[in-house]
Order: structure tokens, then sequence, then C-alpha cells
């Protein structure tokens, strides 16, 4: 990806210059040396430019989510924003080094204070004065505040901030709709093609949006549940048809709830399996902090205790559904074992494939044998989002393929960092607690024997009670050694690849990349990525 954006970085330089080479030479006859420095200075500044708005004009093209990068590629929307970024970086740059050079010319003529500083000539320039402020130029003025907006904008898409202040992200993330039109203006006065670009990219961005609005709507599901859980959770649940239907395990949607915010629109993966039978689609919300839309969604749910949430749910109104996005991480039909490994929340997409592989739903590659599904909570209270998935995979560990001639074997490997008081009882979820070195018990409970006699065994609807108890082991686990161990163990000696795929906290995800780095050949890799 830098590679291809150097690439084109380079081979756009190269075309402006000679464009501008041509299109405005430079005198043949003899000329003063400072003269010709300032002609020189001035071309280099404009192929600067020229190479900034071209950059620009493609930021759309990745941001379309049902354009022609998706549907040509095959490339899922969130792996396609890399390139957003990238070129995003690449336009910043050389609109920067843009405007310094003509700065600096400026300053060099002595009409800096006219060209770009005084407030006069931005109200000229502005409003259509003729010539206004400068120098000819009548948009320098809209050139100089959109460049003001996009260093904002960049800022704020920092990965530090963009992370801890989403919302402030997502806002001035929407002054582009004032960057592009003011970058327009200027580029059409100043004899450049952004804006030829823009009615290409700019018409499939805005088709793109009329049909998602089109879909959003006309596929608005009648009845949503809300659901508050243990752990700061949310639990969302509506008819697939939202999703026209269908879905495939792994993917996302964004979602907006008029009743916490009419324009924003956040992602969140599908945590339910494909069921054609029940027809619902899950997602669960985790609160992430004070200020944000996941605090305000979590603040309007009544306080609605484990036991008592299937029969106490709560309407809180609409959701608008755009989705579903994206493929899932893993290639089944050349895995001859599968590793899923994520932390907290993150187990959302996982445990949707997971469920999905087990039920049969999700078709199984020829070579598939093992499935290990490591999960690390902070807290026991996370289990329970998932208890009745994982203990119906711990009752019954080897799933049929499809066509039911071929087992596949399913491996829990459930981990919890927290040690809880011993006042604390988890309900709904039978736990045998374990440690994670030798076989000596180390509680995290110090009331486990009446958790267990206070506990009833759950039935999923349809099914039969579930005995088997799940066993989590305390601290976390050591990755390199459970996923060399699972290469080793198998898949190597066949001469088969181990699918991992990683959802995670960034150390998690850093440690099993390191892994799956050091054994490519053994080992596919993907994680998930949400950096929207």
């Amino acid at each position: 990806m830098v590679f291809g954006a150097l690439m084109i970085t380079a081979i756009s330089i190269t075309i402006h210059t000679c464009w501008e080479s041509m299109a405005n030479p430079l005198p043949d006859y003899p000329m003063p040396f400072d003269t010709r420095v300032q002609g020189n200075t001035a071309l280099f500044g404009r192929c600067m430019g020229h190479t900034g708005e071209f950059a620009m004009a493609l930021l759309l093209v990745p941001v379309t989510r049902n354009g022609l990068l998706v549907h040509t590629t095959g490339m899922p929307f969130e792996r396609a924003l890399a390139y957003h970024r990238a070129l995003g970086r690449v336009s910043v740059f050389f609109i920067t080094i843009h405007a310094i050079v003509w700065w600096c010319l400026w300053i060099h003529q002595g009409t800096i204070v006219q060209n770009g500083i005084t407030f006069t000539g931005y109200y000229e320039c502005l409003f259509g004065t003729e010539n206004g402020g400068g120098g000819g130029n009548a948009t320098i003025a809209s050139a100089t505040w959109a460049w003001v907006f996009i260093v904002l904008m960049t800022v704020a898409a920092i990965d530090v901030v963009r992370r801890k202040r989403f919302e402030w992200f997502y806002h001035v993330h929407q002054l582009y709709i004032l960057v592009l039109p003011l970058a327009a203006w200027h580029s059409f006065v100043s004899g450049g093609f952004l804006v030829p670009f823009l009615m290409f990219t700019g018409l499939m961005f805005v088709a793109d949006y009329v049909f998602r609005i089109f879909r959003v709507f006309s596929r608005r599901p009648n009845h949503v549940i809300f659901e508050r859980k243990n752990g700061g959770v949310v639990r969302i649940a509506y008819s697939v048809k939202a999703l026209g239907g269908s879905y495939t395990p792994g993917q996302y949607c964004f979602l907006c709830i008029p009743e916490v915010s009419v324009l924003q629109w956040h992602p969140f993966s599908i945590s339910s399996a494909p069921d054609g039978k029940r027809g619902v689609v899950t997602h669960h919300i985790k609160n992430m902090g004070a200020g944000s839309w996941t605090d305000a969604l979590h603040h309007r749910i009544p306080n609605v205790s484990w036991e008592a949430s299937s029969s106490a749910a709560n309407t809180l109104g609409t959701v608008l559904v755009d989705g579903p996005y994206g493929s899932p991480g893993v290639d089944i039909d050349k895995s001859g074992a599968i590793v899923l490994v994520c932390g907290g929340v993150g187990v959302t997409p996982l445990i949707s494939f997971l469920v999905a592989l087990h039920r049969g739903t999700l078709a199984r590659g020829p070579l598939l044998q093992d499935v290990h599904f490591c999960w690390t909570v902070r807290d026991l209270h996370a289990i329970s989002w998932f208890a009745d998935e994982l203990r119906a995979i711990a009752d019954d560990k080897v799933g049929l393929s499809a066509d039911g001639s071929r087992a596949v074997r399913f491996h829990l490997h459930l981990y919890c960092t927290k040690k809880h008081a011993p006042s604390e009882t988890i309900q709904n979820t039978d736990l045998s607690l374990v440690s994670t070195t030798g076989g000596t018990r180390e509680p995290l409970l110090a009331n486990v024997a009446d958790v267990y006699e206070d506990l009833e065994t759950t039935t999923p609807a349809g099914g039969e009670g579930l005995a088997t108890k799940l066993e989590i082991h305390a601290g976390r686990p050591d990755l390199p050694t459970l996923i060399n161990g699972i290469v080793d163990g198998g898949p190597q000696s066949r001469g088969e690849v181990t699918s991992v795929w990683v959802c995670g906290p960034p150390r998690m995800v850093a440690t099993v990349s390191a892994v799956a780095m050091a054994r490519q050949t053994h080992i596919a890799y993907h994680e998930e990525i949400f950096a929207f």
C-alpha cells in the first residue's frame, strides 16, 4: 500500500512538472537571476498543488461503501479505508508544501499581507470583489480556509485522537463538505483539474449515498429489542430482514439510533450466527466511556438484570441499519485448523463465526479438523454475554460437517484476568474455575460452591439442558505457546495451513501478529480492523 502510494505520487509529480513546464514556460530571453528563481519556485508550488489535488480527488473512492473499488477487487470496505487514509496523508503533505512555497514567495515579494493575511483580503475574495487581496486570484482566501479545515481533520484523524474522542473525529471530519467546494473553486480558477475528477468520484459517492439511504429505509426493522447486559454492554436484536434476509459470520453493520443521535452512524460487528429458523440479528455494544455515543445509548436503557432481561426487554425505538459489510478473515477451504483469538468485546465477530461453524450453517472446508476459540475477559460477567452458545459447544465438542459425514473438533480456551470479590456471584453461567499453571485450583470466586448450588442449567430455545460447566482459567493465556502448539500438533505435519484470526486489544493483536509473522509459511493470519 505504501509502495503504491509512493508510485502514484512520483508519477503524478512527473506528469504535473511536464504539464506546468509546457503550459507556463519561462521566456527564452535572458532574465534576472531572482526573477528566474521566482518563476521556478512558482512552478514547483503549482506542481505540489496539482499533486495534492490529484490525491484529494481520489479520496472519495475508498469511502464509497458499494463502489468500484469494493466490487471490482472484492476488497472489504474496512480494508479500503486504509487507502483513504494513505491518500489523505499524501494530499495533506503536498497541499501544505504548496501553501508554504507560495507563502515564502509572497514574503520574498513583500505581498504576503495582501495575499493571505489581512481580513479585508479574505472578505473581498470570499464575496467576489474583483481581484480581492489575492493578487489576481480571487480564490486564495478560500484555499487558505480549506487548508485550515484540512489540518483540523488531519489532527482529529490521528489514531490516538480518533479512538479516544471518536465523536470529535466524526464531527470534525464533516468539514469535507466545505473543503471540497472551496478547494475545487481554487483549482478551477487556477487551471487545475480537481473539478472534473470530483465530478466523477463525487458522482459515485453521491450515488452510493442515495442507494444506501433508500436501502436503509426500505428495510427498516419494525421491532427492535434493546437489553442492558452485565459489564456495560447493550444487546440490540432485530429481524434479519433489515439485512436483506442474509449475512455472513464476521460481517458488521453501521447503526443509527435517532433517539440517541440523528446524524451519527457507528459500525458494530454482528454477534449472532446466521439461523434461518430464528432470523434474528444481534449486536453487543460496549460502553466506551463518558461522553461517547455508546455511553448515551447505555444510559437510555433501563438497568435490567440478566435473569430478567428476556422478559423485561425494552423497546427504545427504531434502528436504522446499513449493511452488512466485510467478509470473514479465514479461508476455510485451505485450513486444517482455525484459531480464533479475541479479548473483551472483540469477541463479537469471532463468536458469530464460531457458532456458525458449530451449527453447520457455515460450510466447512475439506481439510478442517480442529477449531480453537481463545477468549480473554477482564471479569466473569462478560462470559454471560454468550454463555448459552459456549456451553452448547462445551457440551458437544465434536460438530459434524454440513453433510454429517465428518467431524470437526471444537476447543474452548477461556481466561479471566480479574479475581472477583467473595460477595460476587455470576448468574446464568456454570463455571469450573482452574488456574493456568499446574493442576492446583485457584478460584476466581471465594464462594464458588455457593454459586454452583444457586445456578440452574439454562436451556436454549428448542434445546435440552446443558450439563457441561465452562472451564475458565485464571490469568492471561500464553498465546505464542498456544498457537505454536496447535500448528505443530497436526496441520503442519499434514502440510496444511492454520488460519489465525484475532480481534482484541492492541497488545493482544501485536502478540498474535508476531507469532504469525514468524511462521508465515504455516499460518494464514488475519486481524480485525475497525479504524473508522
